[in-house]
């Protein structure tokens, strides 16, 4: 399935309850998986605690914003939900692997907050 979006797009990202009308309002996808065989709990894997919201499209933001087209978006929120445990590399790496993506996904001049 390919889907194409316009360009000006709003971003929220880990929007929680506070979805906003009008944006993406991406959350983060629940994991089906039970391993708890590793101690090294990053942002991703706290984020699958929370139930997907029917006001947002249920995404594991671990994989990137790789469908959007760089420069599309003029405004990001990165949004109350999202957890970072500052003491994990691998947390701290995942968020700047999303942050990333969302540079280069936002246009020339957009936002982010």
């Amino acid at each position: 399935v390919e889907m194409r979006l316009k360009a000006g797009l709003r971003l929220c990202l880990y929007c929680g309850t506070a979805t906003l009308p009008g944006w993406l309002n991406l959350s983060p996808q629940l994991s089906a998986s039970t391993d708890t065989s590793s101690d090294d709990d990053d942002f991703a894997d706290a984020s699958r605690l929370l139930p997907p919201l029917p006001a947002s499209i249920t995404w594991d933001l671990t994989l990137g914003l790789d469908f959007l087209e760089e420069g599309s978006v003029s405004t990001v929120v990165l949004g109350p939900e999202l957890r970072v445990d500052w003491k994990s590399p691998r947390s701290v790496a995942q968020l700047e692997a999303l942050l990333d993506g969302c540079w280069r996904v936002l246009e020339r001049g957009g936002e982010m907050r």
